[in-house]
């Protein structure tokens, strides 16, 4: 189902909200290279993450991406996004 999408994007497809991007380096399913122009589609910005990990990310390291996760609505509070 990403093929397609990759091949003709939707002219609306925006991120309407901060974004935190977190790549695993070592996914054998999915190239760090497929996330480059991930940034035309985060106006509100793109926080982009590379760890040296697997597909499975969340099940390997869920104690860094917990903190990462943490760390960045921390951030957006602070700036005092997701406030409407």
């Amino acid at each position: 189902n990403i093929l397609p999408r990759l091949r003709r994007p939707r002219p609306d497809a925006f991120a309407h909200v901060p974004v935190q991007l977190v790549i695993p380096t070592r996914d054998a399913f999915l190239s760090p290279y497929l996330y480059d122009k991930v940034g035309d589609w985060t106006p509100r910005g793109l926080r982009r993450r590379a760890v040296p990990a697997k597909h499975w990310l969340p099940r390997s390291r869920p104690e860094l991406l917990a903190g990462w996760i943490a760390d960045f609505v921390a951030d957006r509070e602070e700036l005092g996004e997701g406030e409407d």
